[in-house]
């Protein structure tokens, strides 16, 4: 990972990658989504299932189904 610092801070530049692209969105949605209630059926968390979802957009794959009630 390279970071570019130049003398005007709105010109700093770092390449991002698709962990922390993913990571990020992670973090981001876990904070903003309420708890749910424990379930012993459910094996994700809403913000995994989210995840999935941003990675597969940017991968341009199609493979993550969810229903929700």
């Amino acid at each position: 990972m390279v970071l570019n610092l130049s003398a005007d801070p709105r010109k700093a530049t770092m390449p991002a990658d698709l962990d922390l692209l993913l990571i990020s969105v992670f973090c981001t949605v876990d904070d903003l989504l309420p708890e749910r209630p424990k379930n012993a059926r459910r094996s994700l968390a809403d913000a995994e299932v989210v995840t999935l979802y941003v990675a597969q957009v940017v991968m341009g794959i199609g493979f993550v189904r969810v229903a929700c009630k």
